[in-house]
């Protein structure tokens, strides 16, 4: 049995497909968390995880999508109004930058700076 155009071309026609296919997975496994960060959720990388592991059973990623869409009103008592705001500024640059560092010190640098300077 020889290989001729037509059976390589349908390989390259499932390859495609299945390429396509994986793109398009992952995009919407993604959409909560995409979603969470363009909105500027507060819980913003709690949603992206669980969008992204959610996917496995299904309601958690419904969840998810759910949550990167409601308007969540949950202030941090630790920080006033306008610190709660730069923190989040924050953690949606670093979420949107891709970076995988943990948060660590949950104040604003600009506040760690005037600390010291104060000191």
């Amino acid at each position: 049995m020889t290989l001729d155009f037509w059976d390589y071309l349908t390989f390259l026609a499932i390859l495609i497909l299945v390429i396509g296919f994986t793109v398009i997975f992952v995009w919407f496994i993604s959409l909560p968390g995409k979603l969470a960060i363009q909105r500027k959720h507060p819980h913003a990388e709690a949603v992206k995880l669980m969008g992204n592991l959610g996917f496995l059973g299904g309601l958690p990623w419904l969840h998810a999508l759910i949550w990167s869409i409601h308007d969540s009103i949950t202030i941090d008592i630790r920080r006033g109004p306008r610190e709660e705001r730069e923190h989040i500024e924050l953690e949606i640059e670093r979420l949107s930058a891709g970076s995988v560092k943990p948060a660590g010190d949950r104040s604003s640098p600009e506040s760690a700076k005037a600390g010291n300077e104060q000191s």
